[in-house]
């Protein structure tokens, strides 16, 4: 795999690729996803192999602010590419949980693995009317070499999650550098709890 070594647009507000033409093949209009969603999405595109699969979900039954209830529940719409080859709980509906029901909670995208086929997705909530109508679920095999300083852009993008890495790291009298990012574990890097993280940086 190729060295990625491409700075991202802070102004990116454009559905960048490779994540544009899966969500186009989805039935995802553009309008469907928060500002600061296509951003976040800019920064870990450079990140991203390809979209090989994706499943559109409905939210329903939301609260009354639209938020997840004891009877949410989430029902596949529609799958493209690998996705449809994996049978999903939700495939007749299923209560919404897990990591889709902190996206929906926390209005956030979730990126690391599935917690089921350990396959490295993405989720993303799409917005109707300003609440949360459908989530996404991207299949997002990651780039086997990123340049540190490409990571250490997308992880601060990422809600502020470089600062609580570089904290982590400082705490047990280590100096930072974005250099201990080098060869760091996707999609791990924005999901896995930080100090088993650190502790995997720290060993390379």
């Amino acid at each position: 795999a190729k060295t990625v070594t491409v700075g991202i647009s802070r102004k990116a507000e454009a559905l960048p690729e490779p994540f544009a033409p899966a969500l186009a093949e989805a039935g995802v209009s553009p309008e469907e996803v928060r500002r600061d969603h296509r951003l976040l999405l800019a920064a870990l595109a450079p990140l991203v192999e390809e979209v090989p699969g994706a499943t559109l979900y409905a939210v329903e039954n939301l609260g009354p602010q639209g938020e997840p209830v004891s009877g949410t529940t989430l029902k596949v719409l529609k799958k493209t590419g690998t996705s449809r080859e994996i049978p999903s709980r939700a495939d007749e509906g299923a209560p919404l949980e897990g990591t889709k029901w902190l996206a929906v909670k926390r209005s956030a995208l979730f990126f690391g693995r599935g917690g089921r086929d350990g396959r490295p997705v993405l989720v993303l909530p799409l917005y109707r009317k300003g609440r949360c109508a459908r989530l996404l679920l991207m299949h997002t095999p990651c780039r086997e070499r990123v340049e540190p300083a490409v990571l250490a852009e997308a992880l601060q993008a990422f809600q502020g999650r470089l600062d609580e890495v570089e904290a982590e790291v400082t705490e047990r009298g280590i100096p930072w550098s974005v250099d201990l990012l080098a060869g760091a574990p996707l999609p791990e890097l924005f999901s896995q709890r930080v100090g088993p993280l650190v502790d995997r940086l720290l060993r390379r």
